[in-house]
């Protein structure tokens, strides 16, 4: 699952946690992006093979305003 979550800045990071199917916790990921501003991460999608972890959604450029950020994960 993923989302955003208030980072130790005080802006909200792309937030992402993954589960295994027994509902135990996998991992944990959190991303702030190089401006330390509003980054929100709004979807998620797995590769055909679930190796791979995509998430995708807007961070805080700076000078450049918010910018489209995707991040792959590894699913292991």
């Amino acid at each position: 699952m993923t989302g955003q979550s208030e980072g130790p800045r005080g802006s909200p990071d792309y937030f992402t946690i993954a589960y295994a199917s027994s509902g135990a916790k996998l991992w944990v990921s959190r991303f702030n992006g190089p401006a330390n501003g509003a980054d929100a991460a709004s979807a998620l999608a797995v590769s055909p093979n679930g190796s791979t972890v995509f998430v995708t959604g807007g961070s805080y450029g700076g000078s450049s305003n918010v910018d489209y950020l995707t991040i792959a994960y590894d699913a292991g």
